[in-house]
């Protein structure tokens, strides 16, 4: 028997507690709980049951038809009103879409210090922060930054530190790629980094062979990530060059599960003394594992100006599946089935598995991992907006930035934030001055420098007193005030 779930809010650690709201979110499966006190929502009948037959009396109540029915339960959103709006929710649970248990949004403060944070789907804080003793986080300052990762817990899962520009973490199946943020976009400019890291969600590092200094490693995709040593575990001496290492892959618990051969790679060649150690390139060059391919690039070094000679994909039996070469194309790498590539003027467009183009290569600009709900995002003329497959444009070029998570789209227009869905329906007005993901009807947002989080009507349910604040992913929010990071969860059970 399905039942309807009320959510209530909590804004302190006092637990004060805002209206009823039911909050749903997109599933299989179906759920049987009753609310923790009241009616049933949904059950227009009041037959302690919520089916088809309660959604056509529904209808009709609201078409004006004499019915008889209690109004008290079909407010399902909890806004005080009887609308269309909870015609179609209710419609939608009935359609198999999940609804979340009655819960609290609770706030608590941990002892880590932060000055920035962000949040993956995993629920896991990545936050940034000075020393102590430093000044305020100013990204891109030549300072040493620290980067770490936290639960909801509070629990301080991982830390690591980095020069320049600081550090960056990347999740993937669950696994974080943490990596200096010292080197361009365009991925044939790849540069030994400071600090790599593997970090699982529970904080576990994955080791593998040549951790930390002397070695560049790609993002862990899929579970797969590129390791280029630069040096071997012979420490270098004066002109005393240790031999050098093939490129490997290895796999989210650290395993070895290829090494490129040298019949791939071809030749190695000496480029320089790099923080202390010896730097090696040869003429192939894996670069990136992603949805069961390699992007590679072939480069010739054999005068003092290497010049690329063009870029293509493998299997990890190193067998070429599309090749690039003799193209002006050059690749990124594939997410959902599609790969963005630029060509030599800087327009972008994507190719599929066969290497066709199935975006032109028309683009000012696009994100690499585009492809979302049948669209991909791209830039021109100065604006964003999105097309499907078939190059038709499904959200128009109107916008000045845009990003998005599972559920919604944050689009920024006329210097103001709001929330679009997948086929272009606005959810918040713009008039929000910054907009982060959200989920079940829960989002961050900025007003006057301070970050809170609202619901779908605007209302407000955490304060804007935050200096930053992430998305709301995976029932956990995460913010920071006086340089302290705060934990904000949807606790799912009853209050007492």
């Amino acid at each position: 028997m399905k039942k309807f779930l009320c959510l209530l809010f909590v804004l302190t650690i006092a637990f004060s507690v805002l209206s009823p709201v039911a909050v749903f979110s997109k599933d299989n499966g179906s759920f049987s709980v009753k609310l923790c006190e009241g009616d049933l929502l949904g059950d227009a009948d009041g037959d302690g049951e919520v089916n088809d037959w309660d959604f056509i009396l529904m209808g009709r109540y609201l078409a004006g038809w004499k019915v008889t029915v209690n109004t008290d339960v079909l407010d399902v959103d909890g806004d005080g009103d009887v609308t269309d709006w909870d015609f179609i929710l209710l419609g939608r649970y009935l359609s198999g879409w999940k609804v979340m248990e009655f819960a609290t949004l609770s706030v608590f403060q941990t002892d880590i210090l932060a000055d920035r944070v962000s949040n993956n789907a995993a629920g896991v804080a990545v936050y940034k922060s000075t020393p102590p003793s430093g000044a305020p986080y100013n990204e891109g300052e030549d300072e040493n930054i620290t980067l770490g990762l936290a639960d909801r817990n509070g629990t301080k899962l991982f830390e690591g530190y980095g020069w320049f520009y600081g550090l960056q973490a990347r999740l993937y199946e669950d696994v974080f790629s943490v990596h200096e943020d010292d080197y361009p976009s365009n991925v044939m400019e790849y540069y030994p980094d400071e600090y790599n890291a593997f970090v699982k969600k529970d904080g576990t590092e994955i080791k593998y062979l040549h951790d930390g200094d002397g070695a560049w490693t790609s993002w862990m995709i899929d579970g797969y990530a590129i390791v280029a040593p630069t040096k071997d575990d012979t420490a270098y001496m004066g002109d005393e060059f240790p031999d050098p290492i093939n490129p490997y892959i290895v796999d989210s618990e650290g395993n070895i599960v290829h090494t490129f051969t040298d019949e791939f790679i071809g030749e190695y060649h000496y480029i320089g003394v790099g923080l202390g150690f010896p730097l090696w390139s040869f003429d192939n060059i894996p670069i990136q594992c992603s949805d069961g391919l390699i992007t590679c690039v072939e480069s010739d070094f054999s005068h003092w100006d290497p010049q690329v000679l063009g870029y293509y994909f493998t299997d990890f039996d190193e067998n070429v599946i599309i090749d690039l070469r003799g193209t002006d194309m050059s690749p990124f790498y594939f997410y959902n089935g599609y790969c963005l590539v630029r060509d030599s003027s800087w327009k972008f467009g994507y190719i599929d598995k066969t290497g066709e183009v199935v975006i032109p290569i028309e683009y000012d600009n696009a994100y690499i991992q585009a492809y979302k709900d049948g669209l991909f995002f791209v830039y021109k003329d100065g604006k964003w907006g999105a097309v499907n497959t078939n190059n038709e444009v499904v959200i128009p070029f109107e916008y000045d930035e845009v990003r998005w998570d599972d559920s919604v789209i944050c689009a920024q227009k006329d210097g103001k934030w709001g929330y679009l869905s997948f086929d272009n329906e606005v959810i918040l007005p713009f008039e929000y001055d910054a907009a982060y993901g959200g989920e079940n009807g829960i989002f961050s947002v900025g007003i006057n420098g301070k970050f809170g989080l609202v619901d779908k009507t605007g209302k407000e349910l955490i304060a804007p007193e935050y200096d930053d604040i992430s998305g709301f992913f995976d029932g956990v929010a995460y913010a920071v005030k006086d340089r302290t990071l705060y934990v904000i969860t949807l606790n799912m059970q009853c209050p007492s």
